[in-house]
């Protein structure tokens, strides 16, 4: 499968772009398949970090977007499936809010965030019931990231 590259910025479409860093093609984290299950997608797929150049975005993106059927339909790993896991992902965040002082008005994004489950451990561990959290989605453009910036 060939995948298309992006010529423009997911967020303000310019086509101000540099490579940070490319990996070359990488196999998709896969599953160990029992019985009747249908192989895994052995296929490899480019890794190429991008950045939009323009000053009043900046975004750091990846260059390739991978069909998310073929991503997600048979992957396993879900971070908040145990207590060890749980646990584990709560340290993170203690050890994260150490580094950064977490404002009030602050917008807390866990990209790549699986299950959600950081962003609550988030809010419980600042107390902070009014934080802005933020997802980055399908559908998130320029002018929901200027509305999040105020």
């Amino acid at each position: 499968m060939k995948l298309e590259s992006r010529q423009t910025c997911r967020i303000c479409n310019s086509n101000q772009l540099s490579v940070i860093m490319s990996l070359g093609e990488q196999h998709l984290a896969v599953y160990t398949p029992k019985g009747s299950d249908p192989e895994p997608v052995s296929e490899k797929f480019p890794l190429e970090l991008i950045r939009c150049n323009t000053s009043d975005c900046g975004l750091v993106q990846l260059r390739h977007s991978t069909p998310t059927d073929i991503l997600y339909e048979r992957y396993f790993y879900r971070s908040g499936i145990n207590q060890t896991m749980t646990d584990n992902l709560k340290e993170i965040v203690d050890q994260a809010i150490l580094k950064v002082d977490v404002s009030e008005n602050d917008i807390v994004l866990d990209i790549g965030c699986n299950d959600g489950i950081i962003v609550p451990i988030v809010i419980q561990r600042e107390g902070k019931k009014s934080m802005k959290i933020g997802e980055f989605l399908k559908g998130f453009t320029f002018d929901v990231g200027q509305k999040i910036n105020g």
